[in-house]
């Protein structure tokens, strides 16, 4: 039964029993026959039914006008509002649904824009790109400026995120507003009762602004910066709720920022560890035609765990090395550039490649992982003598291609270096002729991948034949280019070849 009819049949109710008792009485007093006593209660029965009915729609018809709004938004439809044209009490009730209504929307626009922001951010491909996406998002949501701020690790000061609208980088003095909330991890805010007063800067030097509020950012492993969010309205301070939603911006935006400044660290250190273990190669003694090629299996960091080396001793000696560490990465190039020192080290001040090599094990016997090791390749050339006295420590053996496109292996036996202290190294001496092309490779080269297939020792020795006649550089782009075709441009492993060219 609706209200509205149980409202009526109430009112009928009450009033009928109200009329027939009246009545009853006056009939009592005037001596009325009984059936005017019926009568009456019917007629009063049915006046109450007309009453309750028109009051009834009185009450509930402004009840009748908040249910469709109602499961509107109970269905999703967070615009919904109620109509204000009701009377006194039931316009307060649509006032407080409408109210509560633009808090849900407003809440859920926001739930949406943190969903958006985390999804942009996990796919962006710099900092610059996340410091862009929160500026938007802040202005969207907040009418505010967003900046990124991010503690250099070589000056350990805090610095902005150059981004496209937002400007380029600036440093933070250590006692403004956006240094106090990273190393604090607090937030800091300006505006009318807050910690600092309107019209205050967030870094010495930039324009003060009417409320603003600075949010540390922070990770598992501790808070790497800020985000600063500057009002671009006049108002005198950020809402409880707006700085809330800044406080979620830049806990959503954190982790993202943190890998890629890890990322970004790593790209910095691989670079100057490339200079170090893959130098540019310049022309060696005697008009040595020297060239070099190497590519990380990875494209993080850009560096794994291949190096070759070149050291002129005398006017008429060139060292050479190349070499391959168990693992990849940034861990792989660590121990690299130990060896590579290492061995160069032994290497001049015996002059032996043999010698060196044995000495270098014996070292890294003692320094690496039981797991880790590494594979060599030395020797020293005597342009004079046109020889090349050399040893190996597990490596793949180095090809010679002469001018007629005759291949020669340079057989080298000894074990990686890193396995055994009291290993053993041969030494060897091979003989160059004119034109002849010195080829030293990593077995990321001879081991590349098209799915199950290899690139297979006759497919090298093929290609090292195409370089009879071809100068070293033109000799290490082919070789370069023709295993990089077959393994569909995704190399499973570093690659590294060093070519020479015997005047």
């Amino acid at each position: 039964m609706s209200i509205r009819l149980r409202i009526a049949l109430l009112t009928a109710l009450v009033l009928a029993v109200g009329i027939e008792i009246s009545w009853i009485i006056v009939s009592m007093k005037i001596g009325n026959q009984r059936h005017n006593t019926i009568a009456a209660g019917v007629v009063a029965t049915l006046v109450g039914l007309l009453l309750g009915y028109m009051l009834s729609k009185v009450l509930t018809n402004p009840l009748q006008a908040l249910l469709p709004p109602m499961r509107r938004m109970a269905a999703g439809d967070f615009n919904s509002r109620i109509p204000t044209e009701l009377p006194h009490e039931m316009k307060e009730v649509a006032l407080a649904f409408n109210d509560m209504a633009l808090a849900v929307n407003r809440r859920v626009r926001n739930l949406e824009m943190l969903n958006k922001l985390a999804s942009e951010t996990a796919t962006a491909r710099r900092v610059s790109d996340i410091a862009k996406q929160v500026d938007a998002a802040a202005i969207m949501a907040l009418e505010a400026r967003a900046r990124v701020w991010v503690f250099n690790l070589q000056s350990d000061r805090l610095e902005s995120v150059p981004a496209e609208g937002i400007g380029g980088r600036i440093i933070a003095g250590a006692g403004c507003a956006v240094t106090l909330a990273a190393r604090e991890s607090r937030s800091v805010s300006i505006g009318e009762g807050e910690e600092l007063p309107p019209n205050s800067s967030i870094v010495t030097g930039l324009d003060p602004v009417s409320a603003a509020v600075i949010v540390p950012l922070t990770t598992p492993e501790g808070t790497i910066g800020s985000i600063s969010f500057e009002s671009i309205v006049e108002r005198r301070r950020l809402s409880p709720e707006e700085i809330s939603l800044a406080t979620a911006m830049a806990n959503t935006v954190g982790p993202a920022v943190a890998t890629h400044i890890r990322t970004e660290d790593q790209a910095r250190y691989a670079r100057l560890l490339q200079q170090v273990l893959v130098p540019t190669p310049s022309n060696g003694p005697g008009g040595l035609d020297v060239a070099a090629w190497y590519k990380p299996a990875g494209e993080m960091g850009r560096m794994g765990g291949d190096y070759y080396d070149f050291v002129q001793i005398s006017d008429d000696e060139i060292w050479v090395a190349i070499g391959d560490v168990s693992g990849k990465g940034l861990p792989a190039a660590e121990y690299t550039a130990m060896v590579k020192y290492v061995l160069r080290s032994y290497m001049l001040e015996y002059k032996s490649p043999a010698k060196a090599l044995a000495l270098t094990n014996l070292a890294l016997s003692a320094q690496m992982r039981p797991e880790a090791f590494i594979t060599l390749f030395c020797g020293l050339i005597d342009c004079g003598k046109r020889t090349i006295t050399y040893a190996g420590a597990g490596h793949p053996y180095p090809l010679v291609v002469s001018r007629q496109g005759e291949i020669t292996e340079l057989h080298a036996s000894g074990v990686a270096a890193g396995l055994f202290s009291d290993a053993a190294f041969d030494e060897r001496v091979q003989q160059f002729f004119p034109g002849d092309l010195l080829l030293l490779y990593t077995d990321g080269m001879s081991e590349a991948r098209l799915g199950n297939a290899m690139y297979e020792e006759r497919r090298m020795l093929e290609a090292v034949r195409e370089c009879a006649q071809r100068s070293a550089r033109d000799a290490a782009d082919y070789l370069a280019n023709d295993v990089q075709a077959f393994a569909g441009g995704k190399l499973k492993d570093d690659i590294a070849i060093v070519v020479i060219g015997i005047d």
